[in-house]
């Protein structure tokens, strides 16, 4: 599920991508050179897990499905600041050093800044360690490459793929939602700037929700989650023989077979979760249940 999590997770963001820079700048090139990125980033990020000897599990992969989004924000700035310049007149010789010279610091500081955030995770010891270490060094991974992509491999596709004549402007579907956007925004801007009172009264009020809202969200390690499958441990008496403790177990066999959310289940006697040898009046079950509607784990 976690790999299927990761596929989708690539496949909506490509789609997505190239529905909002076709509708912004209607030119199908550049609209796959931005496309283009998210699977050599993803390619590249896990050949550099491998060299650092991780593997494939549920914080890796979902770092990679995490910083999907991410990776798109560098190739949608590179892709549409190279077309504007384009748009301007500019031929493709003195566009691409100037586009990319134009947002350097913003991509830096943009990537770096999550980054920064995540590191500190891959310090963690013990429990908290083990679960947030390999998710933080997986996105930081995954931000870094897509970072040098976009200062490389972007830019560089990008130019292979336009002539070098200027280009004519051309208005994609999405300019003039732009165009508009960019004039009510100047109206507002002028309007707060001239009513400074009125943006720190907002702020102030954003500031004491915040506050309320911090007060009341509760807390914890991991967030509750019904993985759909569970482990339960027995015990019967001290000193039971292997044929009584047989004969108990049969009854909790009918309970979990009439469970209609149990798909299987597989039991252990003598043994334990990892196959630890114990007394034959120890246990446990593995119980799967079903993937379709059921009720909650903990009502199971």
């Amino acid at each position: 599920e976690a790999v299927g999590s990761v596929r989708d997770s690539i496949a909506i963001g490509l789609v997505l991508a190239v529905a909002t820079i076709f509708f912004f700048i209607a030119d199908a090139r550049t609209t796959l050179v931005a496309a283009a990125v998210i699977p050599a980033t993803v390619l590249i990020s896990c050949v550099v897990l491998r060299a650092l000897g991780m593997s494939f599990n549920l914080m890796t992969l979902g770092g990679i499905a995490a910083g999907i989004g991410l990776i798109l924000d560098d190739a949608i700035v590179v892709v549409e600041n190279f077309h504007r310049h384009r748009t301007l007149g500019e031929p493709g010789t003195t566009a691409l050093p100037a586009s990319v010279n134009e947002i350097t610091h913003a991509l830096l500081g943009s990537t770096l800044t999550p980054v920064a955030v995540l590191l500190p995770l891959g310090l963690l010891s013990g429990v908290p360690g083990a679960f947030f270490r390999p998710l933080a060094v997986t996105m930081s991974v995954a931000l870094l490459v897509s970072l040098v992509l976009a200062l490389s491999f972007t830019p560089a596709l990008a130019a292979a793929l336009e002539s070098n004549a200027p280009r004519r402007a051309s208005a994609g579907p999405g300019d003039r939602l732009a165009a508009w956007l960019g004039r009510f925004y100047t109206r507002g801007l002028y309007w707060t700037l001239a009513h400074a009172w009125v943006a720190l009264l907002v702020g102030i009020g954003f500031v004491l929700l915040a506050v309320v809202a911090y007060r009341h969200v509760e807390t914890g390690f991991v967030p509750e989650m019904d993985e759909g499958a569970f482990v339960l441990d027995y015990w019967s008496p001290p000193g039971t023989s292997l044929p009584e403790t047989l004969r108990l177990l049969e009854k909790v066999d009918t309970v979990l077979q009439q469970t209609p959310e149990v798909a299987s289940f597989a039991r252990r006697t003598g043994a334990e979760l990892a196959f630890f040898l114990t007394e034959t009046n120890r246990g446990d079950y593995s119980v799967r249940l079903r993937s379709d509607l059921r009720r909650g784990i903990d009502v199971i």
